[in-house]
């Protein structure tokens, strides 16, 4: 075995090769002995603990988390007390606040008093005296037809399709011919006149400045002291003329005039000019204020 390396490395070479190959079966024993741990001589010092980081940002919300079960039914409580009815007793005369009697409420709290109201004065309706206030405006319709022609009544003032005004609060005193107005379509004022071959004819004239009807038939207005028609539509074949009147016969209650208004009301006479020929109807509105 040994003769090779003899030949090879001479006596001294096989010699150091033996001496190597027992240092390294030396090592490899010590090394299993010690559980494959290799050991120092010192161990390292620990050095002083660093101060503390700021702290980070807030990290998102996390995700909801599911519904918690529902929870047991609590106990029935205790029934309360029964109530007191409350009770009550008329009485007359006078009692602490009530000088004209009433009645007094009796209950689990403090008792009550509930007054009858004084004896007044008899209240008269919507206005003092019965009378629409000064300078206050009350409104409403008119409307006539429609009339046939063999309805219709024969041409002139003499005949008139009549159209009643009533006044819901009375005025307290009538109005005379010159605060009386019909108001056509167009604004103007419709004057009713005999011609000099004593025929009626109707004319349109302005408004006087400032206007005593300044509304339209959808917003009637009247200064005061005025009464103010309006005509929404009249119709008639050829033509009717309107004007207003009191009482023909002078007989109308309230002091009504032959020209003009009553304190309750005025007449709307609506006058065929030539014989008729067809049918006629008119409708509008009309504003009336006190003086």
């Amino acid at each position: 075995m040994f003769s090779p390396l003899r030949n090879r490395f001479g006596i001294p070479g096989v010699i150091s090769v033996i001496a190597l190959v027992f240092a390294m079966f030396g090592g490899a024993y010590a090394a299993t002995n010690n559980g494959g741990k290799a050991t120092t001589s010192a161990k390292a010092k620990k050095g002083p603990r660093g101060p503390k980081g700021a702290t980070g940002p807030a990290g998102p919300a996390g995700p909801i988390g599911p519904k918690g079960d529902t929870g047991a039914r609590g106990d029935t409580g205790a029934s309360g007390a029964p109530g007191v009815s409350a009770t009550t007793t008329s009485f007359s005369g006078s009692k602490e606040s009530c000088t004209a009697g009433g009645v007094e409420v009796k209950s689990a709290s403090a008792p009550a008093l509930v007054c009858n109201g004084k004896n007044g004065k008899n209240g008269a309706p919507w206005t003092p005296d019965n009378t629409l206030p000064s300078e206050a405006t009350e409104t409403g319709t008119w409307s006539f037809g429609a009339l046939s022609e063999s309805a219709q009544p024969s041409p002139g003032p003499g005949g008139g399709v009549i159209s009643a005004i009533s006044f819901p609060v009375a005025l307290e005193n009538p109005l005379g011919e010159g605060h009386v107005h019909f108001i056509n379509t167009a604004g103007k004022e419709l004057e009713l006149f005999e011609n000099p071959s004593f025929e009626y004819e109707i004319k349109a004239i302005d408004q006087p400045n400032p206007k005593p009807c300044p509304g339209t038939a959808s917003t009637p207005e009247a200064e005061p002291g005025e009464l103010c028609v309006y005509e929404t539509s009249l119709i008639g074949s050829p033509r009717l003329a309107s004007q207003l009147i009191g009482d023909p016969g002078k007989g109308l209650p309230n002091g009504a005039s032959e020209w003009g208004a009553g304190r309750s009301g005025a007449i709307l006479n609506a006058i065929p000019l030539t014989a008729p020929s067809g049918f006629a109807f008119g409708f509008g509105a009309w504003a009336v204020t006190a003086p």
